[in-house]
């Protein structure tokens, strides 16, 4: 199976016109053979299955613990890559951003675990949907989709630490010009052996690093308001850049904000504890709507005050180091304790986040092995010594190659990763809505808006090749 994880109450339908009005009324992918799923926020979902409530308007230590899961699955690298990858017409595409976030990232969230709830058994995960809907052939299909699409954000997150640890080295230490390649190599090899060594205790430390990542990203960001530049706000993009404006923020606002990797053992634990799939709709609901709520406006004012920090003549030049934003207003900003702090709080985030993609792709990349590579290898077992060592040897030497080069992380999330997750989590749940009789009570206009969306980012990797 993959795990893949690195996070109000809903209302009754009313006044409220448009999306709002909507959202308002109401992830780990399980690819492969296991009918069990995990986060690696929530390493041990069976212990508090039993915990849940029944009730499905009163909030409780659970719902709390998977808000914080769902927080900490989008909270992570992709936030520390998104201002600049918005900002190359100043301030104002953040503030596009943080206007459709909310209704953008909260309707596809739920069309996807709905999706998830649609499965006959409880404990089925979204490989069972898949083959239960569409048959064996669509779920290997599916399968080998959701490898291709994870891979490439391990390819942003790899030379994103790499980078990291070399701009330390090079302003804090006073190392000049250390070794990519070997750094590249350690660094792989450090971050693997952790991976294979101990894969439990990367869970729990995954979920530890959550709530410290949110506390030290918002503080930098009330602490960055002192270097803001009020002439950001003067920086207009021309109506002939709207178009590119669009085309850029849409991979990079499905990219940064999702969590739709714990989705599916999300619904699977409600789905059992609330005993029915409409309760467990409505719980779901209402939690995934308090928590986009909480990471659209932590994620998107840290966007905003570091945009706001740059000038904007700075943001070609941050854009072409392939650095994130706090590192690079580490070395421009020359302060003190953001020299210090920002090393550390960026390693964290890219390293989680690292930790999650790389458990979701690894497990993805088994479960094709498992079930379209045993006509090439047939003696192919699950947990077998060559798979695991095969494997290991697949992720180790591509990783290694791919820091080494060091790949533009913005152009990939625009033309891979964020297409692909937009297929993921909002063509195929709103497909299967229409095309499968039991999800028809959840067919509406904002689906469409969903659809439109997905089609939009989809169209943008497209867009980005003329």
């Amino acid at each position: 199976m993959a795990r893949l994880n690195v996070i109000g109450s809903a209302g009754n339908r009313g006044e409220l016109k448009g999306i709002y009005d909507d959202v308002l009324t109401i992830e780990d992918f399980d690819i492969g053979h296991s009918q069990k799923s995990q986060s690696p926020f929530d390493p041990r979902i069976s212990s508090v299955q039993t915990d849940l409530s029944t009730s499905t308007s009163r909030w409780n230590s659970v719902d709390t613990r998977w808000a914080l899961t769902l927080f900490g699955t989008s909270f992570g690298a992709g936030s520390l890559f998104m201002p600049l990858g918005l900002g190359a017409w100043g301030i104002w595409p953040i503030i596009f951003c943080a206007v459709i976030a909310f209704p953008m990232v909260y309707l596809a969230h739920r069309a996807y675990t709905r999706l998830s709830l649609s499965c006959s058994a409880t404990s089925g995960n979204i490989n069972d949907v898949i083959q239960e809907h569409f048959g064996d052939t669509a779920a290997h299909l599916f399968a080998l989709f959701y490898f291709i699409a994870v891979y490439p954000a391990l390819v942003v997150y790899t030379p994103g630490i790499v980078n990291v640890v070399i701009a330390y080295m090079q302003h804090q230490l006073g190392i000049v010009n250390p070794s990519r390649v070997w750094i590249s190599f350690i660094m792989v090899a450090l971050l693997l052996g952790v991976l294979i060594s101990g894969r439990e205790l990367t869970l729990r430390v995954c979920q530890w690093l959550v709530m410290p990542l949110i506390v030290s990203m918002t503080m930098l960001s009330f602490y960055l308001i002192r270097y803001w530049h009020p002439e950001a706000l003067s920086v207009v993009p021309s109506f002939q850049h709207s178009t590119n404006i669009i085309m850029t923020a849409l991979p990079m606002v499905i990219f940064g904000f999702t969590y739709a990797p714990a989705c599916s053992a999300f619904g699977q634990a409600y789905h059992k504890s609330e005993g029915s799939e409409v309760k467990a709709e409505r719980k779901t609901s209402m939690i995934m709507c308090r928590t986009t709520i909480a990471l659209v406006f932590v994620i998107m004012f840290f966007c905003f005050s570091s945009m706001m920090a740059l000038d904007p003549s700075q943001i070609g030049a941050a854009k072409a180091n392939n650095l994130t934003i706090l590192s690079y207003l580490g070395l421009v900003l020359h302060d003190s304790v953001l020299s210090q702090v920002v090393p550390f709080v960026v390693f964290a985030a890219i390293a989680s986040s690292f930790f999650g993609f790389y458990l979701g792709a690894r497990e993805a990349l088994e479960g094709v092995l498992l079930h379209g590579g045993r006509t090439l290898f047939p003696g192919l077992k699950p947990k077998s010594r060559r798979l695991q060592w095969g494997m290991n040897l697949f992720f180790f030497l591509s990783l290694w190659y791919i820091a080494t080069v060091n790949p533009n992380a913005i152009l990939i999330i625009s033309n891979y990763c964020g297409p692909f997750q937009a297929v993921i989590m909002c063509l195929i749940p709103v497909y299967a809505i229409y095309r499968v009789e039991r999800l028809k009570r959840y067919r509406g206009w904002s689906n469409l808006f969903v659809g439109l969306i997905g089609l939009a980012t989809v169209f943008s990797f497209l867009y980005s090749q003329f």
